[in-house]
C-alpha cells in the first residue's frame, strides 16, 4: 500500500507542476504596490486550490483504474484536499520570502513539519495503514495554513482586480 502512497504523491507533484501560476514570484519582482495586488492574489490562488481539489477526484479515479488499483482513488483524492487548504495560505508568507523573514518563514514551515509527523506516528502507530502519511499530508498543508494566519498582522478580503490578475498570470505563465 505504500507503493500507492508514492503514485499519489506523484499526481499531487505533477499537477502542482503543471498548474504553477507563479504568483508568489510575480508578487515579489512586482514593481507596483504589494498592498493593492494581494487581495486579488489571495482570491486567484485560493480559487485554483479548491479546483485542483476537484480536479484530483478523476485524476484519482483515472488512475486507480489505470493501475488496476482501487484502493489508488481514495488516496489521490484525499491527498488533494492539499489544494484546498494550501490555495488559503496567508499571501503574507510570500512577503515573508520577499523580505527573507526566515524567523516566520521558519516557525510556519517547522511547525506544519512537527504537526504533520506526529500525526504520521500516531496514527501509524494506532492503524497501521498508508492513510496515516495520507493524513499527515493533508495535516501539513492545514497546519501550515493555519500557522500563516497565526503570524500575519495583515487581513485579506476577497477581491479580484481584472488589471492585477492580468499582470500576475503574465508574469507568471513562463513559470507554469
Amino acid at each position: 500500500l505504500f507503493g500507492l502512497m508514492n503514485l499519489s504523491l506523484m499526481a499531487i507533484r505533477g499537477t502542482q507542476l503543471i498548474t504553477d501560476t507563479g504568483f508568489g514570484p510575480a508578487l515579489i519582482q512586482r514593481k507596483g504596490d504589494f498592498d493593492e495586488a494581494k487581495n486579488t492574489a489571495f482570491t486567484l490562488l485560493a480559487i485554483r486550490g479548491v479546483i485542483l481539489a476537484f480536479v484530483m477526484i478523476p485524476i484519482g479515479y483515472g488512475m486507480s483504474v489505470f493501475y488496476n488499483q482501487p484502493a489508488l482513488f481514495p488516496l489521490v483524492a484525499a491527498c488533494g484536499l492539499s489544494f484546498a487548504l494550501s490555495g488559503f495560505t496567508h499571501i503574507g508568507y510570500t512577503v515573508a520570502i520577499r523580505d527573507l523573514d526566515f524567523r516566520k518563514l521558519a516557525l510556519i514551515d517547522n511547525t506544519a513539519a512537527f504537526v504533520s509527523f506526529l500525526a504520521a506516528v500516531v496514527i501509524g502507530y494506532m492503524y497501521r495503514s498508508v492513510w496515516a502519511l495520507v493524513i499527515s499530508f493533508v495535516v501539513a498543508a492545514a497546519t501550515k495554513t493555519v500557522m500563516s494566519y497565526v503570524v500575519q498582522s495583515t487581513r485579506l478580503s476577497w477581491e479580484f482586480n481584472r488589471k492585477i490578475a492580468a499582470e500576475l498570470l503574465t508574469y507568471g505563465r513562463y513559470i507554469t
